[in-house]
């Protein structure tokens, strides 16, 4: 509403007020208002809170006019509404104008509507006692001046010490480590806090370090136990009882010092709050000071073997037997070592070998020789192949005692390549027709085998041409390839030549053909089982006699007869596939199509002619009417 309407309103409600003068005890003093005074001027209210104004009337020199009707309104009724006595309710947030008016004369107070501000907060519970991994739910109460609970008022949640406890935004506070935090929620500058005291969890493990231990007997070690919960946090003040499983190995003290008393081995336990931690201690004698290996630098053939043993010393000079010993080889390409020190030579070279007992080593170097070959033997000691194929030789590569040297290194060689070829596995490849010899050579000693190679037998034959198309009478001359299963052509190769019907076309064993009559013929060479061939079409001569049928015909004007022409050649055969050449003695007559199609035109003889290599024949064709 418009302050001049509202004002206009107010004015007008004064003056209902006016006019009803059987209402007015006292018209004297009412003419004498100057001025309405509203106490308080301005107010602040909370939403729903009341407040009584005061209205006075007051005359020209400043005094109270008294029994003046008085009429209360309010500009924004929807956020605050004001009685007949001035009573005025906060019904919404926000600002109005409440206005007392008397006499024509009205006076103005502002009012303000607002939230019921915070005058409490309040955390429940407002103490705790928490483990390390443990979640807790506060709650928070927001309340006005009266106590009154306040619903959906924001509230921030803090934490004073987050590396121990965290709080999230719903008031879940979670423990994180030992110690004290100050969880405080704060709700429009209010505030209340519950105080969270965490200690660590119960004993989940005990951890022992050092472990394991390796000691010597006389020697001391410390141990500790850490104690920790389900969480891995450390857990103080606990006390520890220490005991050993084998005393006679390594006793252990109320404060976890251990004392090797023995060789072997004990398992030393810390027990907190029933839970224990181990730690296994391994005791052994005196070290050892010294490890020599002997004999010193020996010499061993490939596939020989040789003892070395090894001398074990203890800090105190004195031979020890019960120390466990360790051998290596530096190559084990050319030597090899066994757990007890025997060494087998590989291949040629040198190797050190090492035992070590504890903490000490020793070596000797030991020097691999090759047996020397003495000869070379292989099998088969003769091999027969084709061209093209190929057979497997094998070395066999033996010392002077009879004994096979294996893995030694063969070289493979053929006299003859062009005969035969030899990998270095000892694969023979079959080139041509011949006799070679096949040498294996190891170590200065030769074997060899004699391999023979024969003619590869025909793998394909290719006929030329593949096809060919004559006439009767006509010859041709066909070649023969022959070639084996490498493609290798086979020179000077028996070839047969055959045809399927020698009427159509015959053939010399040269591969002349001749044909003599229309049809076809497959031309075959064949050497061994393998054949290769070739397709040869006759067709007829020239034409030697051409006759045509019917040779008197009779056909009415307009209508069509139809005339057939045969062609053969001097040998009789009857040609096919060929045109004939027709023709009309008066084309104003009668026309004849190439097919021997006659259409009559009008009535007349007239004579109809077939022609095939000049040769020709013809009809005599009357049209009636």
């Amino acid at each position: 509403m418009s302050g001049t309407r509202w004002a206009t309103i107010a004015m007008a409600a004064l003056m209902s007020v006016a006019c009803g003068g059987s209402e007015l005890a006292d018209p004297g003093p009412v003419g004498q208002a100057v001025n309405v005074v509203v106490t308080p001027p301005t107010s602040t209210l909370a939403l729903n809170g009341q407040l009584t104004l005061q209205a006075e009337v007051q005359n020209a020199d400043g005094g109270i006019v008294s029994n003046a009707p008085i009429v209360w309104t309010v500009r924004d009724p929807g956020i605050a509404s004001v009685s007949t006595t001035g009573v005025v309710t906060a019904l919404a947030i926000g600002s109005t104008q409440v206005a007392a008016s008397a006499l024509g004369k009205s006076g103005i107070a502002t009012i303000t509507v607002q939230k019921t501000p915070v005058a409490s907060v309040v955390v429940r519970p407002n103490k705790v006692d928490a483990v390390v991994g443990s979640q807790t739910a506060l709650t928070v109460t927001t309340l006005d001046a009266a106590q009154n609970t306040l619903a959906g008022r924001a509230v921030i949640w803090t934490s004073s010490n987050q590396g121990v406890a965290t709080v999230d935004a719903n008031g879940q506070v979670t423990a994180l480590a030992a110690g004290t935090a100050t969880i405080t929620a704060t709700s429009e500058g209010k505030s209340d806090a519950a105080t969270f005291t965490i200690s660590p969890g119960a004993v989940a493990r005990v951890d022992v370090a050092p472990s394991p231990v390796s000691m010597v007997v006389g020697q001391t070690t410390q141990l500790a136990a850490t104690a920790r919960d389900a969480k891995g946090t450390i857990v103080t003040g606990k006390s520890v009882i220490w005991s050993s499983s084998a005393t006679g190995v390594a006793s252990v003290s109320s404060q976890g010092l251990v004392t090797a008393l023995g060789a072997g081995s004990a398992t030393i336990t810390a027990t907190i709050d029933g839970v224990g931690g181990t730690s296994t201690v391994t005791v052994d004698n005196v070290p050892v000071g010294s490890v020599v290996v002997g004999p010193q630098n020996p010499s061993i053939a490939v596939g020989a073997t040789t003892q070395l043993t090894a001398t074990v010393r203890d800090a105190n000079g004195t031979i020890v037997t019960d120390r466990p010993v360790s051998w290596v080889s530096s190559n084990t390409s050319v030597a090899t070592v066994s757990g007890s020190g025997v060494v087998t030579g590989i291949a040629p070279g040198s190797a050190t070998i090492t035992a070590t007992s504890e903490t000490k080593s020793g070596s000797s170097t030991v020097t691999v020789t090759l047996v020397p070959v003495a000869s070379v033997t292989v099998a088969p000691s003769s091999l027969s192949i084709t061209a093209g194929q190929t057979g497997t030789l094998g070395a066999t590569v033996k010392d002077a005692s009879g004994n096979v040297l294996a893995n030694r290194p063969v070289i493979w060689t053929s006299s003859d390549v062009q005969i035969a070829t030899v990998s270095q596995a000892g694969v023979v490849t079959g080139v041509a027709a011949g006799s070679v010899t096949i040498t294996a050579s190891s170590g200065g000693q030769d074997g060899t085998a004699t391999v023979t190679v024969g003619a590869a037998p025909a793998s394909s034959i290719v006929v030329t041409p593949p096809a060919s198309t004559l006439t009767a009478g006509q010859t041709a001359m066909l070649s023969a390839t022959v070639k084996d299963a490498t493609g290798s052509i086979i020179s000077n190769a028996a070839v047969v030549w055959t045809s399927s019907d020698a009427k159509v076309a015959a053939v010399t064993q040269s591969g002349a053909v001749t044909t003599a009559a229309a049809g076809t013929a497959t031309i075959t060479a064949t050497s061994g089982s393998t054949s290769g061939s070739c397709t040869i079409t006759v067709q007829p001569g020239l034409a030697a006699k051409v006759t045509v049928s019917p040779s008197i015909v009779s056909v009415k004007n307009g209508k069509t007869t139809v005339l057939t022409a045969v062609a053969v050649d001097a040998k009789g055969n009857v040609i096919t596939g060929r045109p004939f050449t027709w023709a009309s003695s008066s084309g104003r007559d009668a026309t004849v199509s190439a097919t021997g199609v006659v259409t009559a035109k009008r009535v007349s003889v007239v004579t109809i002619t077939a022609t095939m290599d000049l040769q020709s024949d013809a009809a005599v064709v009357t049209i009636t009417p």
